[in-house]
């Protein structure tokens, strides 16, 4: 029954048992409103999502691809550039060798032309050199060309000619003719020189320059894409060429890179950085050394070249947002004639339900959704009594597991052996060993003793067995080794409290002791492929034959009920009751895609494999209920 007060609506629920009152609002949200305005939501927030991953994806690979293609490019233009300063050094050293052919014989009048023919040739020989100037000892002075000739004085009177007259040996000197000495029709040198001396005596003979072209560099250094700048071994700008699609950009970045001592500065200081900022735009930065030179090749690519730009993402949103809204005015129309109405009458059924009236089926007309909803009250009314039933008989055999952990924890005659170690050992004055038993003793029983917890991490069950395999150690020190190799990744992995020690306690008595020489037991885990945890225990005892390991297997999975009459029995029971209290607690702690496994050969070893969830999968009261 439904009644109006003021502006709210009062739903009345009679029932056998009970009437139910609920009031809600008049002007309340309907369900189709809701659902059409998530679904909107949902929609334009997943289509922006996507499209902003995707650009953001697009714009990563763009540059991922951006980064190796300068780098490639840097290095193949640092080739070119130190293959044209190796041709200048071979060419000063041909001139060398030429000079000392003529100087060796008798000087005539053919002697100027002779030099003159030899620059000549040489210049040509060799790219990129745009001419070669020699100063004999005695005053003379010798050009490639004609078009040199008239720069004699500024020559003779520049300042890296005196500075190369007061050097000794015949190292080269490699500098930017800053001067204008060795330029000439508007193109820079940049200059390799050295003294010439005589093979025979060491007697200098003259002084030679070798020019490079800047321009020849510079039109090496084209493209349409990246910058290319060089720099010398002090970090002054060289020469450079800058990508010609955005000539006013280029123009501007050639100055800032010229002119901003802060720019050159980043350049240097910080080989790892992979990115400038230069005039307001990001460059991606990649660096190649020219040779041993010391010179530096820099190359910078503008990452706006290669971004969406936001105008782009604007308009890409606008749209998506425009046929998120119309599709969702058609599912708000599709919803209300097949959905909101049915859930409306699923809604009086399950008041009833809520009032007391298990009674109430709904009745089954679909087979969508809301026909599986039906389908599920139904069912669940039906399985209640069957539920509570399971609960309880989980819950009384998961105290029976309690109560078998408790009884194999303390095990006296462990503690009573451990206790004559120490004993032994004070007796022999060996208190330093005495202690370190005692605290490993006082250690093991602290944390398998401490704590409430049914479920502990795997790194506190790795550190309760190196603590039990230790004291082991000292009572069988000679009988065998052991390796603990659990990944630091599954550390905080949940397993029941006391999973290892029975298992190893097996492998201990029943496996390594029962044969001769060296016994080892190694523990270890991984990741499987399905996402599960594997943790093996791996002994090289005696093993088990074929017919004991299928007799220990049916054994270990009997009924739980069996449980009391398997402790009971004979001592082959007896011994495995540790395997079967872990195999049925990790099935009642995880379900029965869980478990362990146990293989074995006859005087070969045995191996345990234990399968966990890798998550937080441990089956509670209250996710059972």
């Amino acid at each position: 029954m439904i009644q109006e007060q003021g502006c709210s609506v009062l739903l009345l629920y009679h029932t056998g048992r009970k009437t139910l009152r609920f009031e809600k609002k008049k002007h309340h949200f309907s369900i189709i409103v809701r659902i059409t305005t998530i679904t909107m939501i949902v929609a334009i927030v997943s289509v922006i999502l996507t499209a902003v991953i995707l650009v953001s994806q697009y714009s990563r690979e763009i540059m991922k691809r951006s980064r190796l293609q300068t780098e490639e490019s840097i290095r193949v233009m640092a080739d070119r550039t130190d293959s044209v300063f190796h041709g200048g050094t071979l060419c000063e050293n041909n001139l060398t060798m030429s000079l000392n052919e003529i100087y060796a014989r008798k000087i005539n009048s053919k002697t100027p032309q002779e030099i003159r023919t030899v620059l000549e040739r040489n210049v040509l020989l060799f790219d990129g050199i745009m001419s070669a100037v020699f100063i004999s000892g005695d005053g003379g002075i010798y050009f490639s060309d004609d078009d040199i000739e008239n720069k004699r004085f500024a020559i003779l009177e520049s300042e890296h000619f005196r500075e190369l007259k007061n050097t000794t040996g015949t190292r080269t000197m490699m500098y930017i003719d800053d001067e204008g000495a060795m330029s000439y029709d508007g193109v820079k040198a940049i200059v390799l020189a050295r003294r010439v001396t005589k093979i025979s005596n060491g007697k200098t003979l003259g002084y030679l320059f070798v020019n490079i072209s800047q321009n020849y560099l510079m039109k090496a250094y084209d493209s349409e894409i990246s910058d290319y700048l060089l720099f010398d071994d002090n970090g002054t700008f060289v020469t450079g060429a800058v990508a010609s699609l955005e000539s006013t950009e280029s123009a501007k970045l050639d100055r800032i890179l010229r002119s901003t001592p802060a720019v050159r500065e980043e350049l240097f200081s910080n080989p790892e950085s992979d990115t400038i900022g230069i005039g307001g735009s990001t460059y991606l930065l990649s660096r190649k050394a020219i040779g041993d030179t010391g010179w530096l090749m820099v190359g910078l690519t503008n990452t706006d070249r290669f971004n969406v730009t936001r105008v782009q993402l604007v308009l890409i949103l606008a749209a998506v947002a425009m046929v998120a809204f119309v599709l969702s005015g058609f599912s708000r129309f599709i919803t209300r004639t097949t959905v909101t109405g049915p859930i409306r009458r699923l809604r009086d059924g399950a008041m009833k339900i809520a009032a007391g009236d298990l009674s109430v089926r709904f009745p089954v007309t679909r087979n969508d959704e809301i026909g599986d909803f039906a389908r599920t009250f139904n069912y669940m009314a039906e399985q209640n009594e069957q539920l509570v039933r399971r609960i309880h008989e989980e819950s009384t055999k998961k105290r029976e597991y309690e109560l078998a952990l408790i009884q194999e924890q303390v095990k006296p005659h462990f503690l009573y052996n451990t206790l004559d170690i120490i004993i032994m050992l004070i007796e022999m004055k060996r208190s330093r060993e005495a202690i370190r038993v005692t605290r490993k003793l006082a250690d093991y029983y602290k944390n398998t003793l401490s704590g409430a917890e049914e479920v502990v991490m795997i790194s506190r069950e790795k550190q309760i067995i190196i603590d039990y395999l230790d004291l082991q150690l000292m009572r069988y020190g000679d009988k065998f080794r052991y390796e603990v190799d659990i990944p630091e990744e599954l550390d905080n992995v949940l397993i029941p409290k006391m999973t290892l020690q029975p298992l190893v306690e097996n492998a201990i008595y029943h496996g390594i002791k029962q044969r001769e020489g060296w016994g080892s037991i190694r523990i270890s885990g991984y990741r499987d492929e399905d996402g599960s945890v594997m943790l093996i225990l791996a002994d090289n005892g005696v093993g088990m034959k074929k017919e004991q390991l299928e007799a220990l297997k049916e054994q270990i999975t009997g009924k739980p009920e069996e449980i009391s009459r398997v402790k009971m029995g004979t001592y082959n029971d007896r011994k495995h009751f540790g395997v079967y209290s872990v195999y049925h607690r990790l099935k009642l702690y995880f379900g029965e895609d869980y478990g362990l496994d146990i293989e074995s050969g006859y005087q070969i070893g045995t191996r345990i494999l234990i399968h966990i969830p890798f998550g937080d999968e441990v089956r509670t009261e209250e996710t059972k209920e």
